[in-house]
């Protein structure tokens, strides 16, 4: 965390960072960055936080530099990573209104009870903290440690 309030996350080779700002939270994409060695941003790109997952086996399982998956569309392109969500909704909300919208890269991925059974899994009890208007009482210390 830096003292403006950025969450800074990378992966365990320092090559890639992933970046959550105050805009962040605004549109819901993340900032996918890799840095030069002076500081300076080299190559970057924003994904939605659910088309990480390409970006991450791309880098990590094929060494592929960020450069290159952003010219190949990997995590998917414009279409895919709008900053057009409403994330003052409920978190499935957001995911149908994505889905319905024919923005996920696999058009008919999942379903609210798949969602549900996904998000029990990795954070349990939010959904439930949700439901009752108390999602801020989700402690980050409950999210699951996911293989």
């Amino acid at each position: 965390m830096t003292r403006a309030g950025t969450a800074l996350f990378t992966t365990e080779y320092n090559s890639i960072w992933y970046v959550l700002d105050a805009e962040s939270l605004e549109t819901g994409l993340i900032n996918v960055v890799q840095f030069k060695p002076n500081g300076e941003i080299n190559h970057s790109t924003q994904r939605r936080p659910f088309n990480l997952a390409q970006i991450m086996t791309f880098h990590i399982g094929n060494g592929w530099p960020l450069k290159e998956l952003i010219q190949s569309g990997i995590g998917g392109r414009s279409h895919h990573n709008q900053p057009m969500m409403d994330l003052d909704l409920p978190i499935l909300d957001i995911l149908q209104t994505v889905k319905d919208r024919g923005e996920f890269q696999d058009t008919a991925w999942g379903d609210r009870e798949m969602w549900a059974r996904e998000i029990d899994g990795a954070a349990p009890g939010y959904l439930q903290l949700e439901g009752d208007g108390r999602e801020e009482e989700f402690e980050l210390e409950r999210l699951a440690e996911l293989e």
